[in-house]
């Protein structure tokens, strides 16, 4: 008996002063009984020198089955360790609570998050870390999947390419697309808020605000071409939804924007481009059931984002987007109306947008315009963004990128067909 309790008291002195090399903070809060497979993907992880901190709160969670399972896996694995956070800390768009008292707890000197949600896909720590040993970056940025299987036949699976070491943020934008939490794998020290002047300017109020703030402190970073995480539908990991949480949405895209106004300028336009520029639009899809102070934070927020016409950036956004983007920076009570009839047309039937050709320039037909102020350059397709096909019978059929689908009138009484 004297053994046994010899046995437990020198593990708990071990466990005391060993520090894990990696802790992984899993969001319990919220997430029910998937975040059994969440903290289960951690545990199976190939890397063994790891700890799960699942973060659980108050309300019907505390007692639930969420903080019941990280109980009991905590009492079956000593690399689990249940972190409880007041009511306040662990609201879900505010990170400032839960994260960071997670992060005080935290023994690793690297640190990934997890959604109670989502998962690691195996293996992902081990190959993570070797980029790390391998470069001496600050982070490593990786790829994620959504769980649910995308409808319709994509492409085909594409091999990866291999890691590129040691990079600067400007050098690869690309690594600022996703934001997603899981797939960031940096030092302890860049996860934390950052209290010093100028070093985090904006609000890290969702997970991907505080992923961006993340790579935009790192020195150099890795980008590995591989899957390591996977999302559910409505995972923290992705962000917030202009349909379940506009306000929240919108909230995340003002921090997101304020850092984006400080970053390099190619990871500008990306965030611009991709992320930014399509939540902006579905937050202008629902601005009319949220009020005017709403709609006039969007529309600051938009102006924060967008430059004027002239800006590249707008190259890069699809036509429609580009069209309900420039008319929401506008301050006419004019271009209000513009904005809510071009919105009301946006969600008709356009997946395949009518154009023509004018001037050798091929832009949306006539109809589409018609009562919209907008610069011409902003209305036109560039030839860059078309590709064209052949047919047999029908001649050349252009369908542009951005517009997701296209006709075009070609003019010698051939029937358009969609592109």
């Amino acid at each position: 008996m004297g053994g046994r309790r010899l046995r437990r008291l020198i593990g708990a002195a071990v466990r005391g002063v060993h520090r894990p090399r990696l802790s992984v903070i899993v969001r319990a809060a919220g997430t029910g009984p998937h975040v059994e497979g969440a903290i289960r993907s951690v545990l199976n992880q190939t890397f063994r020198d790891l700890e799960a901190l699942v973060v659980v709160g108050p309300g019907t969670d505390a007692l639930s089955s969420g903080e019941q399972v990280a109980t009991g896996l905590s009492a079956r694995d000593r690399r689990v360790r249940v972190v409880s956070c007041g009511r306040d800390d662990n609201r879900g768009a505010d990170l400032d609570g839960w994260l960071d008292t997670a992060l005080k707890r935290a023994k690793g000197s690297l640190v990934t998050v997890v959604d109670g949600g989502d998962g690691l896909v195996a293996g992902a720590c081990q190959v993570m870390i070797q980029c790390l040993e391998q470069s001496g970056s600050d982070v490593v940025v990786a790829r994620s999947r959504s769980l649910t299987p995308a409808t319709g036949a994509g492409p085909g699976p594409v091999p990866p390419c291999s890691p590129r070491l040691a990079q600067p943020l400007d050098r690869v934008p690309e690594a600022a697309e996703e934001l997603v939490a899981g797939a960031v794998m940096a030092r302890r020290s860049l996860w934390a808020s950052q209290r010093r002047p100028g070093a985090l300017r904006a609000p890290a109020v969702s997970l991907p605000a505080r992923t961006l703030a993340v790579l935009l402190a790192a020195t150099r970073m890795d980008i590995l071409d591989e899957e390591v995480y996977t999302w559910r539908a409505g995972s923290a990991a992705r962000g917030l939804s202009a349909d379940t949480d506009p306000g929240g949405l919108l909230a995340e895209v003002e921090a997101l924007a304020q850092l984006a106004a400080d970053a390099p300028e190619a990871v500008r336009r990306r965030l611009v481009a991709g992320r930014l520029s399509q939540d902006l639009v579905r937050l202008a899809e629902v601005a009319h059931r949220e009020g005017p102070d709403f709609a006039g934070r969007l529309r600051r927020t938009a102006r924060r984002a967008l430059a004027d016409a002239d800006d590249l950036v707008w190259e890069a956004i699809g036509l429609l987007d580009r069209l309900v983007l420039w008319l929401l920076i506008q301050d006419e009570p004019a271009g209000a109306v513009e904005l809510e009839e071009l919105i009301g047309r946006r969600c008709e039937d356009l997946g395949h947008l009518p154009l023509t050709i004018e001037a050798d320039t091929v832009r949306p037909e006539h109809a589409l315009l018609e009562g919209i102020t907008v610069p011409r350059r902003l209305a036109e397709i560039r030839e860059r963004r078309l590709k064209t096909a052949r047919r047999c019978r029908h001649g050349a059929l252009a369908g542009p990128q951005d517009a997701g689908g296209a006709w075009l009138r070609l003019g010698l009484g051939a029937r358009p067909r969609p592109y």
